[in-house]
């Protein structure tokens, strides 16, 4: 958009609008820099209040279409709302630093670690469970009833359980 442009559509605003007096729709378009069928369908939208005579009062028009604007650039409408940006962002700031605390004293460790030590745990107890049916084979191998046989597997999954129990688990680097 040319500044020339801006200028030649700025002289089109006319004289007698005011504050005071209720404004035709031209003269808001020429205000606002907006065609009159757009200020038509923003005062349809609700954007732009229309009096009671059809006409729309400068200040609350103008208020709207900047309200409008606002929300339409993701500002909001509230005057504080750089305010609220800045405080959201320090708590955010806050809990950054209270997690990095809590990390350098032990209280969290990352999910990878976790993922790593879980996944370190299910195969040593995957080795362990297996090696107990080739330990088993031929101890019940030789023997002649199902409760010996049963004593037996019983044994050794209890000694495969207490084995992974007492081994010490730390969290992978």
């Amino acid at each position: 958009m040319s500044a020339g442009w801006l200028k030649a559509y700025s002289l089109a605003v006319p004289r007698r609008v005011s504050s005071a007096s209720p404004c035709h729709r031209d003269d808001v378009a020429a205000l606002l820099l907006l065609t009159p069928r757009h200020v038509g369908k923003l005062a349809e939208r609700g954007v732009l209040a229309r009096g009671t005579s059809g006409r729309f009062d400068l200040v609350p028009t103008v208020q709207g279409y900047i309200q409008h604007l606002r929300k339409a650039n993701g500002f909001g409408d509230e005057l504080g709302n750089a305010a609220e940006h800045k405080l959201r962002l320090l708590k955010a700031k806050a809990d950054v630093a209270d997690i990095e605390a809590k990390k350098a004293a032990g209280k969290y460790v990352a999910i990878d670690d976790v993922e790593r030590t879980w996944a370190d745990l299910v195969i040593r107890f995957r080795q362990r469970t297996l090696y107990i049916a080739h330990r088993a084979a031929p101890l019940v191998a030789v023997e002649g009833s199902a409760a010996a046989c049963h004593r037996i597997i019983e044994a050794l999954v209890h000694e495969a359980l207490n084995e992974l129990a007492s081994t010490p688990v730390e969290a992978a680097q």
